[in-house]
């Protein structure tokens, strides 16, 4: 029987006592024993923090449920609390579900909750009608679990659902909603929200969020039908950055150079601002029928780093642009595969600028296109210099998110995704690849809500970076 052999661990963790350095961390498993003979970490602190990721054998434990415990020593050899964490030590292959059952807020005990029906496999994807008969008006549990072909159940995963008609009663229609953020102001307090009464609906609108400070804000919206009762709350999590409004020159000209496998667009867009500003990212949506978007480059790549997005491509960095007549000069590059256009004629080439979600500008520039192979340096063709992962975008995300990876040469790549527990979800690149900028999407629609890791290998380089999905 073969075990995980690791887990993979991502932790903060702060000094024992304010302005000492840390100086030990040690782990150990269930069991204490005893201050300096846990099992030894090296670690570096940084502004008083340690930052610590790697990975924590577990080959010597047994299958099921373990507590792992973390702590940490100062430079006046006083040890901090116990940090500790239940992780799961699985197979390391995937185990077939033969049997799913649910119950409410007890459990009844392995295999005494209601069966629910499914086939035999590796993975489920089930949707089935669960009956709520016997429960009392108000909030409750349900936990769900499965039991596996050999014999061992899993961990039941629990939703919080609320009962709140005790009876069958007609349909009330909804007829007002409202929003707000991040506290609740009272029933009826919040912002409306124009709905045409109805049983179900289904409205486009938008939110201003021009009063609302930069960082992460959570979005609440609720309903009241004809009976004057409000329902619950649904809630999304998103973040408000700084963002550059930024205006076109619309007189000069882009060039179009052909280099296979490889094409450059370059040129100064004439990006400028209208006012002094400084601000931390700005997004560029470069449109023609046969582009497709990649990757856009900067002539000062040490200030800003570039990142494709569904909406365009995002500029993030200092995009200060405090004179006027300033502007940016960029290089686009695409795939050749994806261009089939004769190299004697002009192309419009549409480039819109957005502020927050909203373009602040839009302008039509023409793309020259010349016949010769163009001869440039590394930098100017846009080939890495080092490797590197990407933050994937969106973040949070639901269903599928975007991961980049940078290679500076060709290299044997492992990219795979692992869950809390140190448990591999899904391996989405295993092999070699060229040099360049590679995007890999990720789809984690069969994934529930909660923090997951996303790991890069390409040679002697490694490096891991947190991803939230929320649903």
């Amino acid at each position: 029987m073969k075990f995980l052999a690791n887990v993979l661990l991502v932790m903060l963790l702060a000094s024992p006592l304010m302005g000492q350095a840390v100086t030990q961390l040690e782990y150990f498993f269930d069991a204490d024993p005893g201050f300096g003979n846990g099992t030894s970490i090296s670690v570096t602190e940084v502004d008083g923090e340690v930052n610590y990721e790697g990975s924590i054998m577990t080959s010597s434990l047994s299958r099921g449920l373990h507590t792992l415990f973390i702590r940490a020593k100062n430079s006046d050899d006083e040890w901090g609390l116990t940090i500790k964490k239940l992780i799961l030590v699985d197979q390391g292959e995937a185990r077939e579900i033969e049997a799913l059952e649910y119950f409410f807020d007890e459990d009844p005990g392995h295999g005494s909750g209601t069966a629910i029906p499914i086939t035999a496999s590796s993975q489920i994807d089930n949707e089935a009608m669960l009956s709520t008969e016997g429960l009392s008006v108000g909030l409750h549990t349900i936990f769900i679990r499965a039991k596996f072909t050999d014999g061992s159940w899993g961990m039941p995963i629990k939703k919080l659902i609320l009962i709140d008609q005790s009876d069958p009663v007609l349909v009330s229609n909804i007829i007002s909603a409202e929003y707000f953020f991040n506290t609740d102001p009272g029933f009826a307090a919040g912002t409306p929200i124009s709905v045409n009464a109805a049983a179900d609906i289904e409205t486009t609108f938008t939110i201003p969020s021009t009063n609302l400070p930069i960082g992460d804000q959570i979005l609440f919206v609720r309903v009241m039908n004809a009976d004057s009762v409000w329902g619950m709350y649904s809630s999304e999590i998103f973040s408000l950055s700084e963002v550059a409004s930024l205006t076109f020159e619309s007189s000069d000209t882009l060039e179009y150079f052909q280099d296979s496998p490889e094409l450059l667009i370059a040129g100064d867009l004439g990006i400028s601002s209208s006012t002094d500003i400084s601000a931390d990212s700005a997004i560029i949506k470069i449109s023609k029928g046969f582009l497709e978007e990649d990757s856009l480059f900067i002539d000062d790549p040490g200030s800003l780093d570039i990142d494709s997005v569904e909406s365009g491509i995002k500029i993030s960095g200092n995009a200060s642009l405090e004179d006027y007549q300033d502007a940016l000069r960029t290089a686009y590059y695409i795939n050749n595969n994806e261009v089939s256009e004769k190299a004697d004629t002009l192309k419009e080439f549409s480039i819109t600028v957005y502020s927050g979600a909203f373009a602040s500008e839009s302008v039509v520039k023409y793309v020259e296109v010349l016949d010769h192979i163009m001869t440039s340096n590394e930098g100017e063709l846009g080939l890495p210099k080092e490797f590197s992962l990407r933050q994937n975008y969106p973040n949070p995300f639901n269903p599928s998110t975007n991961i980049e990876f940078a290679l500076p040469e060709q290299a044997v790549v492992s990219l795979k995704v692992y869950n809390l527990l140190g448990r591999e979800i899904s391996t989405l690149v295993s092999g070699r690849m060229s040099a360049g900028i590679h995007k890999i999407e990720f789809n984690a629609s069969r994934l529930s809500t909660g923090l997951y890791f996303y790991r890069i290998q390409a040679g002697s380089f490694i490096q891991t970076k947190k991803m939230m999905l929320i649903k």
